[in-house]
């Protein structure tokens, strides 16, 4: 069975084609570049740059990597092994469903095996495009639980433009019943800072104090 890393590792580099909508041509679609990246472990979990208006107001910019992200969120167990294969198996294409990204195959498996024998919920589903993600690639999905145990059924955009160049699903445990925030933390001037992604106005301290950013600030930042 493929590892954790190995498998999310497969989606960033899945070919999601191309689509009419986007521009990719131009600018690159991820699971191009991505199949550039020889060893995703030498990336850099998060990156940043300071962006200055012309009021002179300076924002902090971070972008927190997908691959980092999801490899410290989630895990695998025998069920997300399991329709993991058999999502991956031959040319099945995708079938009108309930949830995104689905075969046959693996909407089968959960419907007669899973789905017919244990006590099951399916929860929200989300498109990280629609609210202030700092991820470096989109993320859509399904929160399901299963005899208490939360999973997401997941999927990697891939393309470029958002409304298409999504990869097949795969289904993975979360310790909690939702993908955990996007922060952070680190320093800024020598000031131990904290953040979320979706918040990135009020940067505070430790002393929740809000942290002024000015243009030749000194940034160091660290996932989670």
């Amino acid at each position: 069975m493929a590892t954790l890393n190995e498998t999310i590792q497969a989606m960033l580099r899945e070919n999601t084609g191309s689509n009419f909508l986007d521009s990719g041509g131009a600018y690159g679609r991820h699971w191009e570049r991505n199949q550039t990246i020889t060893d995703f472990e030498t990336t850099k979990p998060i990156t940043w740059e300071l962006s200055t208006y012309p009021d002179g107001d300076v924002e902090l910019l971070p972008t927190i990597n997908t691959y980092h992200y999801l490899k410290e969120s989630l895990d695998l167990d025998d069920i997300c092994d399991t329709f993991n294969r058999l999502q991956d198996q031959g040319d099945d294409p995708w079938i009108d469903s309930e949830f995104y990204g689905m075969t046959a195959k693996g909407r089968d498996y959960l419907e007669n095996d899973i789905f017919a024998y244990r006590d099951y919920k399916i929860g929200l589903t989300f498109n990280t495009y629609n609210y202030e993600s700092i991820l470096s690639q989109i993320l859509q999905g399904t929160y399901l639980t299963i005899d208490n145990t939360d999973y997401v059924l997941l999927q990697i955009h891939n393309g470029c433009d958002a409304r298409g160049g999504y990869t097949t699903s795969k289904l993975f445990c979360l310790e909690e019943e939702w993908l955990p925030s996007e922060c952070f933390s680190g320093e800024i001037d020598g000031a131990s800072i904290f953040g979320y992604g979706d918040c990135l106005s009020d940067i505070e301290n430790e002393n929740g104090e809000r942290v002024e950013i000015k243009a030749d600030s000194k940034v160091n930042l660290t996932l989670w």
